[in-house]
């Protein structure tokens, strides 16, 4: 298990194959606001390992996961990585700045009232933060 940071989260998640974004967070919080693309784990649940599983299922194989929460202080992305990797998942990635360190780099969030820049994904969240991508559309 790896602990990485905002960067090399976008570079894996515009990477081939993709990573699955896992959040760690309350439903409350994920309601309101979560990385897009990302889907809400809950550790505590059974049907956590199944969630996973079929997402696993659905994506190309080697998809690394990368586990995120609120920020550096939130222990819950780590109890989910563990549980995850003792299960036998992985390549295995906690995303140590979680929503605070995607927030400070102005990336887009997704929940109610947000939205996910016409849902074009990473690489053009990337884009947009350098300024080298287009924000209107003909």
């Amino acid at each position: 298990m790896q602990t990485i940071g905002t960067f090399e989260t976008v570079q894996r998640c515009n990477a081939s194959p993709r990573a699955l974004l896992l959040a760690a967070l309350d439903e409350d919080d994920y309601a309101s606001e979560h990385i897009p693309d990302s889907h809400r784990v809950d550790y505590d649940q059974p049907e956590c390992i199944g969630l996973i599983r079929t997402l696993l299922s659905r994506a190309p194989a080697g998809s690394p996961l990368i586990v995120y929460g609120r920020d550096k202080d939130d222990d819950r992305p780590a109890r989910v990585a563990y549980r995850l990797e003792s299960e036998g998942f992985g390549p295995m990635h906690i995303y140590a700045d979680g929503l605070a360190g995607w927030r400070a780099m102005s990336y887009a969030l997704a929940g109610s009232g947000r939205e996910d820049h016409l849902t074009l994904g990473f690489a053009a969240n990337e884009a947009m933060h350098h300024g080298d991508w287009p924000t209107t559309t003909t």
